[in-house]
């Protein structure tokens, strides 16, 4: 508000001409604070004044509220201008008196916060509503300004630990003893703000407002809760499908999971990859081996599951007791809600070697004609092991020495290789032959050996 001032009591002037003119301007000399000086007004007498008649003249003037408070000097002029000719006596053409100013300022201040939490599977929402009324004896005169939202872990404001959730502006001046109320509305909560927080609402944020007192432009709404809106993804079953079957090294085996999230959040479709391992305990170590990957990229709602089968081949070189150790968001990109040790799980498997095929020679002639030392050989190989689960290359030779049993050294002559492919069953047998021309450097007894 703005404080008027009458000066009619201040001007008693005398002017003993006909048809002249006074000025009368109004002057502040302001406290030595702020050397403010102003006209405040100027008033306009034109006409007859005979001698030892007398005008009033009345100036209303409103006092801005950006004045401070202090000790003012009014001085009223007439004749300022020395428009009428009065020889030696203007000396008396001024007064001065005192006013005692007091600024009238606004003072805003929160009076009421009240906040409401909610939340979905995708996360938390907080509701606040607040009000703001200027307790002052001012008006507020620099509208627009801002009321901001600010969460903390503490009950006392400190702009380095709290989190700022908004500005909300109040574009109308507000008069001593009025005020507004404002709603926000859900305001989104990040995942990682959860537990009892603390709201607080700050007006005149920006300090556009020239207040009287800065002291109540902080209230907290007290202590909410947040839920933690997180998944928490568990397995609920880890199958080997092929159990009846004896797990074998080198072979394959498929295995089946299903995971639940038994959390208050989605998962949000972010990825994260589930993995099993080959482990010789039940956790996994430094020395296991993993044996598939699963990615998934999906929505899991609470209360909602996944299902993946994996096929994967077992080392050839192992035997024994092992165990598969299922380990879910493997990597940790889904946060999850509480300790992840559900997201294990673990298989007991015994496994044995795998059997191996045994070829053998079962038989073995050859025809020779000495006059063209002409070679033709003929054998016969047979498996008397496992049976090959997959077809397999291998190289026949033949090859003739001086000695038995010597397939190598100056005595041992390599005549013919054969590369075979096959896949033999327990048992089978095949038949090779290969022809051959003797040199006329090799004589004497020879043995055929492959």
């Amino acid at each position: 508000m703005k404080s008027g001032l009458s000066y009619s009591e201040l001007l008693l002037t005398k002017v003993r001409t006909t048809d002249q003119q006074d000025y009368i301007y109004l002057w502040t000399i302001t406290n030595t604070a702020s050397l403010r000086n102003e006209v405040l007004g100027v008033t306009r007498f034109s006409g007859l004044f005979p001698p030892s008649s007398w005008y009033v003249r009345t100036v209303n003037q409103f006092i801005p509220s950006s004045w401070e408070t202090g000790q003012y000097n009014i001085t009223v002029f007439t004749d300022y201008e020395d428009d009428v000719f009065e020889f030696i006596f203007n000396h008396n053409n001024e007064k001065t008196v005192q006013v005692n100013v007091t600024r009238r300022l606004p003072d805003l201040t929160v009076t009421h916060v009240n906040a409401s939490v909610t939340a979905d599977d995708v996360q938390a929402y907080l509701n606040v509503s607040f009000t703001v009324e200027n307790v002052g004896k001012g008006v507020t005169t620099e509208a627009p300004w801002f009321d901001s939202l600010y969460i903390s872990p503490h009950a006392h404001f400190s702009q380095s630990n709290t989190i700022w959730l908004g500005d909300f502006p109040h574009r109308v001046n507000l008069g001593s003893g009025k005020q507004y109320s404002i709603d926000t509305g859900p305001i989104r909560i990040n995942r990682d703000l959860f537990g009892q927080r603390f709201i607080f609402v700050k007006t005149n944020t920006y300090g556009s407002v020239t207040e009287n007192d800065l002291k109540s432009n902080i209230r907290s709404s007290g202590n909410v809760t947040f839920p933690q809106v997180l998944p928490n993804l568990v397995v609920a079953n880890f199958t080997l499908l092929s159990r009846k079957v004896a797990l074998l090294s080198d072979s394959e085996v498929s295995l089946k999971w299903t995971v639940e999230n038994n959390g208050t959040g989605s998962t949000l479709k972010k990825s994260w990859q589930d993995a099993v391992y080959l482990s010789k305990s039940q956790t996994v170590q430094n020395n296991s081996t993993k044996l598939a990957d699963a990615f998934f990229r999906q929505a899991i709602s609470p209360g909602q599951s996944y299902t993946k089968v994996s096929f994967t081949k077992l080392p050839s070189d192992i035997s024994g007791t092992y165990y598969f150790v299922l380990k879910v968001n493997e990597d940790g990109s889904i946060v999850e809600k509480g300790s992840q040790m559900n997201n294990l799980a673990w298989i007991r498997a015994e496994i044995l070697p795998k059997p191996l095929p045994d070829l053998a020679v079962v038989d073995i002639s050859f025809v020779f004609e000495e006059k063209r030392r002409f070679l033709t050989v003929y054998w016969s190989v047979a498996n008397f092991g496992s049976s090959m689960r997959e077809p397999l290359t291998w190289v026949d030779s033949v090859t003739i020495s001086s000695s038995k049993g010597v397939i190598d050294g100056k005595d041992a002559h390599v005549m013919a290789s054969e590369t075979v492919t096959a896949k033999l069953d327990e048992q089978q047998e095949y038949q090779l032959s290969a022809a051959l021309q003797i040199s006329d450097n090799i004589i004497g007894n020879l043995w055929n050996l492959k």
